[in-house]
């Protein structure tokens, strides 16, 4: 089976962050863009693999069947497993399922949680200032992943000192 356009570009298009007010909106699409150029950066480029790239713009696009259920609530639940089984069955079956390798499923979500600081640095920057909060939460799930990699350290740092500018301009 082939992906589909329809599936692919309804998934970019579901809106992320419906759960604390935003400034500026943040589609998957956005989001996936951003995961893939992080993706990048912290990857190891003797290894990158295309299946990397695509799995970092594919990751949430089951998200329009499912929802985008936030990772506090998925834990609270205790759904998250269960939640990422049924998402993966939705990427088979649209063919958009990469079989990834463990570095690079780390990298994956250390890209996610960059992206989603990222996102949380821009919306302080026009005076969200409850996108602290959201910040916060990222960091200490990258936290949870350490060690993360020279490269990802490099990134990370060049994010939060992006971050420390946002809290003392604010």
């Amino acid at each position: 089976m082939e992906p589909t356009v329809e599936f692919i570009y309804g998934g970019g298009s579901v809106e992320r962050f419906h759960t604390m007010p935003n400034i500026q909106g943040n589609s998957v699409a956005r989001h996936s863009f951003g995961v893939a150029w992080l993706v990048y950066m912290i990857a190891s480029h003797d290894t990158l693999r295309v299946d990397l790239i695509m799995a970092a713009l594919a990751h949430d696009l089951a998200e329009q069947e499912v929802g985008d259920v936030p990772a506090p609530t998925k834990r609270r639940l205790k759904i998250m497993h269960e939640l990422s089984g049924i998402e993966d069955d939705i990427l088979r079956d649209h063919d958009v399922l990469f079989d990834l390798w463990p570095d690079e499923k780390k990298w994956l979500k250390l890209a996610d949680c960059m992206d989603g600081m990222m996102f949380c640095i821009q919306e302080m920057a026009l005076g969200n200032h409850k996108a602290r909060v959201v910040y916060a939460r990222y960091r200490s799930y990258i936290e949870q992943l350490e060690p993360i990699g020279e490269k990802a350290d490099d990134v990370l740092e060049q994010i939060e000192s992006l971050y420390r500018f946002e809290v003392h301009h604010a």
